[in-house]
């Protein structure tokens, strides 16, 4: 289960741009890769920049583009970089029966799909989209790469506003 949010505004997209040029992003390797449901025999493949090795403006900045009920629940944020025909995050079952785990809004920075429930899911650039920990989740490879800007929170998903 998932919810569409309204877009972010052109400004707020510039924002995350910059800031994406800003931070330092670094390629998932060794035992801080996500594994998924396939194991070692498909490690995902992207790389990541989180908050909390940014500076307390750019946390402050970043926090802000995601706007509404959200913004106050944030417990992480990152930016994830999937690089164009190899890039990938393998379908991620583990939280599938913990209820209390997390849950995720992201913004799209590009058109681009992720795959919820075994089922494409099409964002526009801009577009805010968020749903459990729980549900199955996987990024695949495109030949144009992908990039979200990512944040957690507690709470239910569905209830969240822009």
């Amino acid at each position: 289960m998932y919810k569409y949010l309204e877009n972010i505004v052109p400004e707020s997209m510039q924002t995350l741009e910059d800031l994406h040029q800003e931070v330092k992003m670094i390629p998932a390797v060794g035992p801080r890769r996500r594994v998924g449901a396939n194991g070692a025999s498909a490690l995902s493949t992207y790389s990541v920049s989180k908050m909390f090795n940014w500076t307390a403006a750019q946390r402050d900045l970043f926090k802000d583009q995601f706007k509404g009920t959200v913004h106050d629940k944030i417990i992480q944020g990152w930016f994830l970089e999937l690089p164009e025909h190899v890039g990938f995050l393998d379908l991620m079952n583990y939280w599938v029966d913990k209820p209390l785990s997390g849950s995720i809004m992201c913004i799209a920075m590009k058109d681009q799909t992720i795959h919820l429930d075994k089922k494409p899911v099409v964002l526009t650039k801009g577009q805010k989209i968020t749903f459990h920990l729980s549900t199955l989740h996987e990024l695949k490879r495109s030949p144009e790469g992908q990039l979200w800007a990512c944040v957690m929170f507690l709470g239910d998903p569905m209830l969240q506003t822009d």
